[in-house]
C-alpha cells in the first residue's frame, strides 16, 4: 500500500478559485403532505471534505 501523502491545494470557500473539484449532485422533492404545486426554486449547497 502506499502511504505518500496526496496534496489537493488550500482550503478556499471563494467561487471560482483553484483547486476546487466539481462534484455533480441532484436534489428532488419529496412531497410529505397536502398537494405538489409546480414552480420554480434556486438551491446552493455546500460539501466539504477535510482529512487530516
Amino acid at each position: 500500500m502506499n502511504h505518500a501523502k496526496v496534496f489537493f491545494g488550500t482550503d478556499s470557500a471563494a467561487p471560482g478559485a483553484s483547486d476546487q473539484w466539481l462534484v455533480p449532485l441532484t436534489a428532488r422533492y419529496v412531497r410529505t403532505t397536502g398537494t405538489l404545486a409546480s414552480g420554480s426554486v434556486k438551491a446552493l449547497a455546500t460539501f466539504t471534505m477535510s482529512s487530516d
